[in-house]
C-alpha cells in the first residue's frame, strides 16, 4: 500500500493542507480497497472499493471546481468507468439483499430470486475481469500528477473561503433540485439525490474549516440520502420484475409486484415525511448564519 505524500511546502494554509491530506487519505484507502478486490475478490470488497472510488472522485471534484479547472478529466474518466460497471453489480446486489429479508414469504418469488442471482454471478465475474484489466500504476501516475498541480495552485490566498464557497454552491444546485421536487415524478427526487450525495461528500471534507461543526450532522445527512436512495432501489428492483414478468410470461408475478408497489409507496411517503430536514444540514445563503449557530445563540 502507497502512503500519502508528504505535504513539503510550508507556504500551503491549513486550508490547503486539510485538503491534500484528504486527498491523500481518500487514494490511500482507494489503492488499498483496489489491491484487496484484485487478491480476495468478493462482494464486500466490491462494495469497499465501488464506495472509496466514488469518494476519491467527489474530492477530485472539489479541486476542479475551486482551483483546477479540468486538470483531473483523464483520472476522473478511469475512475468513472469503474464505476459504472461497480454500480450495476451493486444495484443487483442491494435487490438480492432486499428479496431474501424482506420477501422470502411472499408467494412465487423464489423464482425471481434464483433469476436475480444468475445475473449477480455473471456481473461478477464480469467485474472481476475488469478489476483484473485495470492498472493502478497507471491510475497512480494521473493522481500523482493531479497532486502535482493541485499543491502548485493551492499556494494562493483565501483557500478556505474558496472551499466553504464550493459547498454554498453545491448546496444552492440541492435546493434548486429540491424545489423542483414532484411525488408523482420520482425522477424529480433522483435528481436531488445525486446532487446531495455530491453535497454531503463536499461537506465530510471540509466540516473542520467550520466553527462548531456538530458532528451528528454527518450521520444524518446519510439518513436522509438513504431515504432518496431507498426509492431509487425499490423503482429498480420494480423494473426487474417487470423484465422479468415479460421474459417467463407464464410465472404470475402479481404477489411479488404487489409488495414491491407498496413498498414503493411507504417509502415515499416516509421521504415526504423528512424532506423539510434539508434546511438543517448547510445555511440557504452566504449572507446567512450556519442551522447550527441559530441553534446555540
Amino acid at each position: 500500500m502507497t502512503k500519502p505524500k508528504a505535504i513539503s511546502s510550508q507556504t500551503l494554509s491549513p486550508a490547503a493542507r486539510l485538503l491534500l491530506r484528504g486527498l491523500d487519505n481518500r487514494w490511500e484507502r482507494y489503492e488499498n480497497c483496489f489491491q484487496i478486490c484484485c487478491q480476495e475478490f468478493s462482494k464486500e470488497a466490491v462494495h469497499d472499493l465501488r464506495v472509496t472510488n466514488r469518494r476519491l472522485l467527489n474530492i477530485i471534484e472539489i479541486f476542479e471546481r475551486s482551483f483546477l479547472g479540468m486538470k483531473g478529466r483523464k483520472l476522473r474518466r478511469d475512475l468513472k468507468g469503474q464505476l459504472d460497471n461497480l454500480d450495476l453489480l451493486m444495484d443487483i446486489q442491494v435487490q438480492i439483499a432486499f428479496v431474501t429479508d424482506e420477501m422470502a414469504e411472499v408467494e412465487g418469488i423464489s423464482v425471481f430470486q434464483k433469476y436475480l442471482s444468475r445475473r449477480e454471478a455473471k456481473l461478477l465475474k464480469d467485474v472481476e475481469k475488469l478489476v483484473q484489466s485495470l492498472s493502478i500504476a497507471h491510475q497512480k501516475r494521473r493522481l500523482n500528477n493531479f497532486r502535482s498541480n493541485a499543491e502548485a495552485r493551492l499556494q494562493v490566498p483565501h483557500v478556505r473561503a474558496r472551499l466553504i464557497a464550493a459547498v454554498d454552491n453545491s448546496y444552492a444546485y440541492v435546493l434548486q433540485r429540491y424545489s423542483r421536487i414532484d411525488p408523482q415524478k420520482t425522477e424529480t427526487i433522483h435528481r436531488t439525490r445525486i446532487a446531495f450525495k455530491s453535497f454531503r461528500y463536499a461537506v465530510e471534507v471540509i466540516y473542520p474549516l467550520i466553527a462548531h461543526y456538530p458532528m451528528e450532522l454527518l450521520k444524518e445527512m446519510n439518513g436522509y440520502q438513504g431515504y432518496m436512495g431507498d426509492i431509487q432501489d425499490i423503482e429498480v428492483l420494480q423494473g426487474l420484475l417487470k423484465a422479468f414478468g415479460k421474459k417467463h410470461s407464464t410465472i404470475d408475478i402479481s404477489s411479488p409486484q404487489a409488495f414491491v408497489d407498496e413498498r414503493h409507496r411507504l417509502l415515499l411517503e416516509t421521504f415526504l415525511s423528512h424532506m423539510d430536514a434539508l434546511y438543517d444540514f448547510w445555511r440557504y445563503s452566504p449572507r446567512q448564519s450556519y442551522p447550527w449557530n441559530k441553534a446555540r445563540t
